[in-house]
């Protein structure tokens, strides 16, 4: 990054309002103008047909190697492209292929049958020892079969342990295979089954799936039953050499479909030679029977979760110069059936784009007060395993542990509170286990309460680590069969709690191998299911890895006993409940069954609601803290608080599954941990200072000078202490600022004032700011303190720069940020700040969430605003949450006033985004109507996830 100081003698006056009208805003509200276009690829030329000489064979070989505990399955690939063996690949758990892999010459295709002899050269890894390797020659006869519908009633022997292996790959899928093996191995004859399936090879220039009629002809059979939100299936095309794309602007696309639909939409992928795939989820709708859209490059994200290979990209940026393939397909889990379309054509497109002129960046000076709120949550500077190093300030710690716990800030340490989390997401629910659970946790909640308040601490409570997860796989705690009436088992039917209580001597202690059996609770939704093994418990609501509605019973009820004696021993402790995962997550089914129901049952203890994020789009989580007020504030007239506590960027595998990270993304882990952390942080407080009030990061690395958590927390350590109002022209450069000192519970050791300002360079190129810094009325400062976060993008080495200069007349600086570049600029204050806020926002909902928009559907809404506040407020502008707006697609009417286009908002899965646009004052009134509408045209709908009205003041300042 390169950074100039410029002296201007102009002293700069802010009249901006908080929420411009911005030109980049209303270009994103029109589709894009294409100037011209050239195919990506020729589609008549690159589909292919399967035959018996052109095809790949992907099979498991069960049981075929040795294992410690037990016969190990091979999964073996083989291409033969245009006639010729391609050599394959074998995997299994404890082997791996050596340099002769797998060959397939031995092997007869014909129409119905595949037969023949497989060669397979692989090696056992065993720890300590010299690799033993095997050469197994293993004879195949296996019949080739059509495709099998999966059905609620036929979706495999074990439905409920899928979920963890369903991985994303292609629809390629065209006949199945199913027979048996043969093989001798040390002397001794084995054999066993074959399964598998033959799809169309990949090779250069041809797609893996469809055939040619007018276009590429596409059937994606999604299944008929809900699975995890990354259910995906596509076709890929390795392009015939790896292509630069870096002079279009996107893709145009056209596609026909003989069912038209506006519950699925085209996705698009774009691959790096490197392996790093990005998407674009809601590329083309499929809404008409011609559908049409063009797509820009820097609208695609990264495919996490969602790709036929790796989504950790090294440095989150789309290599346009490197693209090695593309693909088409759908991201649907919602059971849609199968999606017919026809692509018929796909072109590079250069589309108008105006010179992009310098971003605009102010900081006012003037202190801001959001709903009440008027600090940078200091919460958001805090750690978790460990803790945060005291160097750089932090908030808040997390400390997991059992009941009772309590920690509370050691003497001359910064945190403001400490967060006391009981249970962790290996403990089985006390309900299960205990017939007197509810006086237990009654009984730990007063002794609690009465802890905290003999120690005069408000003390922060969070009631269960990640019950999302294992109370419902790997390995299921709240499904062990030892807590329940086995005896009374009977297929699909109820599941009751069996206690089994010791017996009490005369002397007062349990009896040896004495019980008795008290009968619990009937658990809704949890069922019995008869297995190989013996019996199993499931719970029927439960769709993928995580709990269903029974454990939301369970938990909710422990939740009520917990939390109301908590609060009746001591009401100031901050009871904090919730499931340790993104309430968004699969198309907020994580809301409708968990965190909802939680809040609803027990709103009247509750204080805040926690949860878990880990890579992908930490900006989703701003919607969705946005959601959560709405629902508390207007359903239960009650401000939930948020708080995270845990997240990082590539770490905790068990919760979000296998990560397959590719070697250049190792590498640079220390450099996405660092954007990861920079940029949450300070979209946090561009966006959430009201809402969220902790954020513990996982695994810091704060011992290693160079290291992320320094460059990270070191950047930020000062960002502490009163808001002061920032603008800018561009909604992908966020800029916050605060006052460092005016914070009683998070003060700097010299007890000094000063004015910080952090810029953020949220795009994926470098970006020209101009930005002028006002100082807060009452102060003045004669020195600048600048700091860059700095990366070598050779070797991703990191770096602290600083420099201290006097402050430029004006305070005008401009900067050259690199893409997901960090600035930050400490100005020392002498005098006294403003006592009260000199700007004031109010925000107003709409009790309605969570609603989709479609064509001739619209969803009419109203918000109602105080009729005082109203009238002293001097500007005001809506703010929603949203997902899946294209560009041209989305109005709102209020009152009986004109439409407001609203800007574009392409969003991934488990993504939602903050919209806001100004709306003038007399188009409000103290119940206003608004009404969300899709243009007419060739659009397929979006999602209001929540709506609401700013409203701003200045107080003292006439209107």
């Amino acid at each position: 990054m390169s950074l100039r100081i410029a002296v201007i003698g102009l002293v700069f006056v802010v009249l901006m309002a908080a929420c411009p009208a911005r030109a980049e805003d209303r270009r994103a509200s029109t589709a894009p103008v294409v100037v011209s276009a050239e195919p990506l690829i020729d589609l008549a030329k690159s589909t292919q047909a399967l035959s018996a000489r052109n095809f790949e064979l992907s099979a498991d070989l069960a049981g075929l190697l040795p294992g410690r505990k037990g016969p190990i399955t091979a999964s073996v690939t083989v291409s033969r492209i245009d006639g010729q063996w391609k050599p394959g690949t074998i995997k299994a758990p404890g082997f791996s292929a050596t340099a002769q892999g797998v060959s397939a010459g031995g092997l007869v295709v014909e129409d119905q049958r595949i037969s023949g002899m497989l060669r397979l050269a692989l090696k056992a890894d065993r720890e300590g020892a010299a690799p033993e390797e095997h050469t197994i020659a293993c004879t195949i006869d296996a019949q080739i079969g059509p495709l099998r519908q999966i059905t609620a009633d036929n979706r495999g022997p074990d439905p409920e342990e899928r979920f963890w292996v369903v991985q994303p790959q292609s629809q390629g899928m065209l006949r199945t295979v199913e027979g048996t093996w043969q093989a001798e191995i040390a002397g001794r004859a084995v054999s066993g089954d074959v399964t598998g399936r033959l799809t169309l090879p990949v090779r250069p220039g041809r797609w893996n799936m469809g055939a040619f009629d007018n276009g590429l002809s596409l059937v994606f059979d999604m299944g008929t039953v809900r699975q995890n939100w990354n259910h995906v299936r596509l076709a890929i095309c390795e392009l015939d050499k790896v292509r630069d794309l870096s002079a279009f602007s996107g893709l145009r696309l056209t596609v026909t479909t003989d069912q038209p639909r506006s519950d699925v939409s085209l996705s698009v992928w774009l691959r790096e030679e490197d392996g790093s795939w990005y998407y674009l989820k809601s590329a083309v709708p499929l809404a008409d029977r011609e559908n049409h859209a063009t797509v820009l490059f820097e609208d695609f994200a990264e495919a996490e979760w969602v790709s036929p290979g790796s989504h950790m990209d090294e440095d989150y940026v789309l290599d346009l110069t490197r693209i090695s393939h593309i693909a088409v397909g759908v991201v649907n889990s919602l059971g849609v059936g199968s999606v017919h379309a026809v692509v018929k054509e796909i072109d590079l497109v250069k589309c108008q784009a105006p010179p992009l002129a310098p971003a605009q960046v102010r900081v006012t000076g003037r202190t801001l007060s959001i709903n009440g709120h008027d600090l940078v949550p200091a919460g958001l500077f805090g750690g978790y395993a460990g803790d945060l190093p005291q160097e750089f300030r932090p908030g808040c710690q997390r400390v997991l542990g059992g009941p009772v716990m309590m920690r509370r800030p050691a003497p001359g340490d910064t945190e403001a509170f400490l967060i006391d989390c009981w249970f962790d997401r290996y403990s089985p629910a006390v309900l299960l286990g205990s017939h007197d659970w509810e006086q237990k946790l009654q009984q730990w909640g007063r002794e609690y309460g009465e802890k905290t308040r003999a120690a005069g601490y408000e003390a922060h409570l969070e009631f269960w680590n990640e019950p999302y997860l294992n109370w419902a796989t790997r390995p299921g705690k709240n499904y062990d069969v030892k807590y329940f009436n086995v005896a009374k088992a009977v297929e699909g039917g109820p599941v009751q709690v069996l206690y089994r209580v010791p017996e009490i001597g005369n002397d007062g202690k349990p009896l040896r191998d004495r019980f008795r059996h008290i009968d619990g609770p009937v658990i809704p939704h949890f069922a019995w299911k008869r297995s190989g093994e013996g019996w199993r418990v499931v719970d029927r609501t439960q769709f993928t890895y995580w709990s269903g509605l029974g454990n939301g019973w369970i938990y909710d009820r422990m939740c009520a006993a917990l939390g109301q004696a908590v609060k009746q021993a001591n009401p100031s402790v901050q009871f904090v409940a919730g499931w340790g995962f993104r309430w968004n997550e699969d198309h907020w089914a994580g809301w409708d069954m968990l965190y909802k129901p939680t809040i609803d049952r027990n709103i009247a203890w509750i204080d805040g609601l926690h949860e878990h994020h880990y890579q992908g789009d930490t900006t989703a989580m701003n919607g969705s803290y946005e959601v959560l007020v709405a629902y508390g504030k207007t359903a239960h007239d009650k401000w939930l608080y948020c708080y995270n506590t845990e997240t990082n960027d590539l770490v905790d595998a068990p919760a979000r599954g296998v990560v397959d990270t590719p070697e250049k993304a190792k590498a640079a882990s220390q450099y996405r941990k660092m954007v990861y952390n920079l940029r949450d942080i300070a979209y946090c407080i561009l966006q959430s200072p009201d809402k969220v009030r902790s954020r513990t990061v996982i695994h810091n690395n704060g011992k290693d000078k160079n290291g992320w958590t320094a460059v990270a927390y070191g950047l930020m350590k000062n960002l502490r202490g009163r808001l002061v109002e920032t603008v800018s022209d561009d909604r992908r450069v966020w800029c916050v600022a605060s006052i460092d000192g005016t914070d009683p519970r998070a003060m700097p050791k010299d007890g000094g004032k000063a004015l910080v300002v952090l810029v953020f360079n949220d795009h994926r190129k470098p970006r020209e700011i101009e930005l002028a810094v006002a100082l807060p009325a009452g102060t003045t400062a004669k020195t600048a303190i600048v700091e860059e976060a700095t990366v070598d993008r050779r070797t991703f080495a990191l770096g602290l720069r600083q420099a201290e200069s006097a402050l430029p007349e004006g305070g005008r600086f401009t900067l050259k940020l690199p893409d997901r570049g960090a600035w930050k600029v400490t100005i020392p204050l002498a005098g006294e700040v403003p006592s009260q806020p000199q700007v004031q926002r109010r925000q107003f909902f709409s009790p309605t969430i969570l609603q989709r928009v479609e064509r001739g559907k619209p969803v009419v809404l109203d918000v109602a605003l105080d009729e005082e506040q109203l009238k002293s407020a001097r500007r005001a502008w809506l703010r929603l949450v949203v997902e899946d707006i294209a560009p041209g697609e989305a109005a709102v009417i209020l009152g009986s006033g004109n439409s407001i286009d609203l800007p574009k908002a392409y969003t991934a899965d488990n993504v939602n985004a903050i919209v806001e646009t100004p709306v003038a004052m007399d188009k409000l009134s103290p119940r206003t109507r608004m009404e969300f509408r899709v243009h007419e045209g060739n659009f397929d709908g979006w999602r209001l996830n929540m709506a609401s009205i700013v409203l701003e003041s200045s107080p003292g300042e006439a209107r």
